[in-house]
């Protein structure tokens, strides 16, 4: 809006009944803007009457309307409500900070339980257990919500992927809770893992990566989008619902040895001699990448000489046979690499169009031209196949399925499960499986603390294309038979 004057500011409610109250200003400085920074203040009060949904309605007219005709109205949502018990407990958490959702101010910091008297309706939730740290976004407190969220740190001895490293394992839920954003793609799980007391054994503090997989008596880990700020000793990372966890260093280590010929003298009548020196490139990389419905991921891949000269001209390329996804670097061409240097460049895996489920290897390429060596690593690219999230929120129902049968123990907490079901059917796949994680990890804990050992499901869920196999192979068995069968009796009535 272009600079004005102002001369008229109007200022109304509109009740929830329709009624329209105009507001008498109390204050205002149209005669000392100037020294407000050329701000104009106008202070109206207005007490509500009673709860519920009222309109703020604001008008503001320029001191030359009669020429200039600029006018400016605006209305804005207010929602009143009288203050409430809010209350709730947690188990291993240390601390929790309740802030305004808008102003993001402190409502209130407590330890490991809550109860206060506020307004009920939106709030942002932060807590803490040791070396963690998780801000939740938009969370709805409006009364005794019970025990919201747990922490349990693991004795990081659940497998982890291939050349991973675990640093930190733990699980974590907060299924009690409402939270989280209309769009999916803002993530309402931030979660900070300060690594300073496990310093000492981190070799490469850029090869640290947050992993994610359902409970701990099914983890299949899937990477996660995760930033490292190594001069605060800290790793963070985002998710739209609560899981197994774990913080893990990637240890993946190509080498390439290459001999180059040394230089000899001859003399009088004597031959050459030669001596040999060997150089070495190092390539560190995910190990694995994990790609649903995303169009693109990204991952940082360690290009580092350990060799004792110098390195030039190396080209960075990448390949792989499944011809929908796509490559490419940041920065494809390193120029010059120091004896014991080390540079991170980004890869970026696109997806063409639809990728059937499975694993896929790709192939980075590394081409030196002095000393003159190529290096090879290979990274895994695992597709959830059409339907992405939607078919990983079915195997894990069908998962929770199981080991609630598995386990009677559970049956009290089955409601969660059907609640679950029901947000898949509508097709709402995140709720469904924050519902389906939450009724996992409320069985496991229901089940310790009854002194019962996790009885894990026995097998997993057949894919499609086997299914399809074993009835390809029973038709041919079933053909033959009868092919067989008629061939011999009319052999007979020859």
């Amino acid at each position: 809006m272009e600079s004005v004057l102002v001369d008229l500011v109007n200022v109304s409610i509109q009740s929830p009944n329709g009624d329209t109250i105009i507001l008498n200003e109390t204050e205002n400085n149209l005669y000392n803007y100037i020294n407000n920074s050329y701000s104009f203040e106008h202070n109206f009060t207005y007490t509500p009457p009673a709860e519920g949904n009222y309109l703020l309605k604001v008008e503001v007219k320029d001191v030359n309307y009669d020429d200039s005709l600029i006018i400016i109205n605006k209305t804005a949502p207010l929602y009143m409500s009288n203050k409430t018990d809010i209350a709730f407990t947690s188990s291993g958490i240390t601390n929790f900070t309740v802030k305004d959702v808008c102003s993001n101010q402190i409502i209130a910091k407590v330890n490991s339980s809550l109860s206060v008297s506020e307004v009920p309706g939106l709030y942002n939730v932060e807590f803490s257990s040791g070396d963690i740290n998780v801000v939740l976004s938009n969370v709805t407190l409006d009364g005794n919500e019970g025990e919201v969220c747990y922490y349990n740190d693991l004795a990081d001895n659940l497998a982890v992927p291939e050349n991973t490293r675990a640093v930190d394992q733990f699980n974590m839920s907060c299924s009690s809770l409402t939270f989280g954003w209309n769009n999916e793609t803002y993530g309402s799980v931030n979660i900070t893992y300060n690594y300073s007391n496990v310093l000492q054994r981190i070799t490469h503090e850029d090869s640290l990566n947050a992993y994610k997989c359902y409970s701990t008596t099914a983890c299949i880990w899937g990477q996660l989008t995760s930033s490292v700020s190594s001069d605060l000793n800290k790793i963070e990372f985002s998710s739209n619902n609560f899981s197994v966890f774990m913080f893990s260093e990637d240890v993946t280590v190509t080498t390439v040895t290459v001999t180059t010929a040394g230089t000899g003298g001859g003399g009088g009548g004597g031959g050459g001699g030669g001596t040999g020196a060997e150089v070495d490139l190092d390539i560190i990389e995910a190990g694995r990448l994990t790609i649903g419905d995303e169009y693109q991921i990204d991952t940082i891949v360690l290009i580092k000489n350990p060799y004792t000269q110098p390195l030039y001209g190396i080209q960075l390329s990448a390949n792989s046979e499944e011809s929908e996804l796509e490559f490419s670097f940041d920065i494809d061409y390193i120029f010059s690499l120091a004896p014991g240097g080390q540079m991170p460049v980004t890869l970026t895996v696109k997806r063409l169009g639809d990728v059937k489920e499975g694993n896929y290897d790709v192939n980075i390429v590394a081409n030196v031209a002095s000393p003159d060596f190529i290096d090879k690593s290979k990274l895994v690219v695992t597709s959830l196949g059409a339907g992405g999230v939607s078919s990983e929120t079915r195997r894990q129902l069908e998962f929770v399925e199981k080991l609630f049968l598995q386990n009677p123990a559970c049956k009290e907490l089955y409601e969660l499960v059907k609640k679950a079901r029901d947000s898949f059917e509508d097709e709402d796949y995140e709720k469904s499986m924050i519902l389906a994680e939450g009724a996992v990890n409320a069985c496991e804990k229901l089940l310790t603390d009854l002194g019962l050992k996790v009885q894990r499901p026995s097998s997993k869920v057949l894919s499609d294309s086997l299914v399809l196999g074993i009835e390809i192979t029973v038709f041919l068995f079933l053909f033959y038979g009868i092919y067989y069968y008629y061939r011999r009796r009319r052999f007979k009535k020859k």
